[in-house]
């Protein structure tokens, strides 16, 4: 996980949302295909894992883990070390 929040480019928050106006925050599609890559790639190595709330099967690239197991084992963790 180290090497992945590594790669994160890091900003200040407050200062992106006073020079970039609303109508512009947003997720492209281009941003959806990223995470499912950085998803797949973490679960692959071991750093997502099933849950007793989230059973889904590692192997199957189609039906991954719920967003709900993302957000608790790959986004918090990430944006916390941000």
């Amino acid at each position: 996980m180290s090497r992945l929040l590594s790669s994160f480019r890091k900003y200040d928050g407050a200062e992106l949302h006073a020079k970039i106006p609303a109508e512009n925050w947003g997720v492209t599609k281009d941003d959806l295909v990223t995470l499912k890559r950085r998803v797949w790639r973490a679960v692959r190595k071991g750093e997502i894992v099933p849950t007793d709330r989230d059973q889904f099967d590692p192997k199957d690239s189609v039906f991954g883990p719920a967003i709900y197991t993302i957000n608790e084992q790959y986004i918090k963790p990430v944006t916390a070390k941000a």
